[in-house]
């Protein structure tokens, strides 16, 4: 993290991540933006210490979008504590447990806690800055129906289109790509009717591609495009997209009572457990795994068997 920028922002690697940044370019010039998964967090936050150790010229820490576990969380408060003259901002949605809940209350005057389950991340902090801006407003709106997964929202179908242009583009391409004022370039443009044909023929033969197992409880995909496009069409209460790293996220439908879906999430945790697997526990609808290089889910044929099992 060698950086000669006073603001640092750290933000998740999803379109919600990006959104944050883009309001925090609206609203700083000086900003050095890191992204970064879930298994990352850690050594991102060891790094930050070890800069701050040298460095003392930093002004903010703006860490966005981030679900942090105990370790990441005790970790972040011992640099809140070494560097008193630094405002950290942590802008989240993500559900917190009670333990979680508890941590932070212990935090010092510096640190600020942004956190609601009730918008995504991008939309706390454009609340939190003020920022009086149409476009960007439009655009955050988009990404807060997207990460929320507000499927009776009017924008919601555009909502899944920006979503799919971001992740067949780098995150810095898709940052670069949304002019200073919220407007959405011409390379994003021209993807948007090209992606709308795509989504179609990918929905027109959804049922026939031998990649999927469901049944009317479950759906489980191996599959890296279009991933939301078939949780979206398939409307499964329960949707497992696996990535061809093997990372995995399981989304639990909003209309799945609160019972069923603590039911359903200890069933998945027992199975992580089970196989020492380090989840993570994102919204209260989305949680999962993402693999490193010395922990891969690679026994799909096991897993699928403990869908079997559980699901049938």
């Amino acid at each position: 993290m060698d950086t000669n920028k006073s603001i640092i922002s750290l933000s998740h690697n999803d379109l919600d991540g990006i959104g944050c940044q883009v309001v925090l370019r609206w609203q700083y010039t000086n900003v050095y933006y890191k992204n970064i998964s879930y298994n990352r967090i850690y050594d991102t936050l060891v790094e930050l210490d070890n800069n701050l150790d040298y460095d003392r010229t930093k002004s903010q820490i703006i860490i966005s979008d981030l679900s942090l576990k105990a370790n990441e969380i005790l970790l972040l408060k011992t640099i809140c504590e070494k560097n008193p003259d630094v405002k950290i901002i942590l802008a989240d949605h993500h559900i917190r447990t009670p333990d979680i809940v508890e941590l932070y209350k212990s935090f010092p005057k510096n640190f600020i806690d942004l956190h609601t389950e009730q918008q995504c991340s991008a939309m706390i902090l454009f609340y939190y800055f003020g920022i009086n801006n149409n476009k960007i407003r439009d655009l955050i709106e988009l990404i807060n129906s997207y990460d929320l997964w507000l499927v009776d929202r009017a924008n919601f179908m555009d909502a899944l289109i920006l979503n799919e242009i971001y992740e067949g583009m780098t995150h810095q391409d898709f940052f670069n790509s949304i002019g200073f004022y919220g407007n959405v370039k011409e390379d994003i443009t021209r993807k948007i009717d090209k992606t709308k044909t795509k989504i179609q023929s990918f929905q027109d033969g959804i049922i026939q591609n031998n990649y999927i197992y469901y049944n009317d409880k479950i759906v489980v995909a191996h599959i890296d495009r279009y991933k939301s496009i078939l949780q979206y069409y398939l409307d499964r209460p329960v949707s497992v997209i696996i990535s061809s790293n093997f990372n995995f996220s399981v989304r639990v439908s909003n209309a799945v009572k609160d019972y069923e879906l603590i039911e359903i999430r200890n069933l998945f945790f027992d199975y992580f457990n089970s196989k020492k697997y380090n989840y993570y526990y994102a919204h209260k609808q989305v949680f999962g795994f993402n693999s490193t290089e010395t922990t891969v889910i690679d026994d799909i044929d096991s897993f699928l068997l403990f869908i079997g099992e559980k699901f049938n």
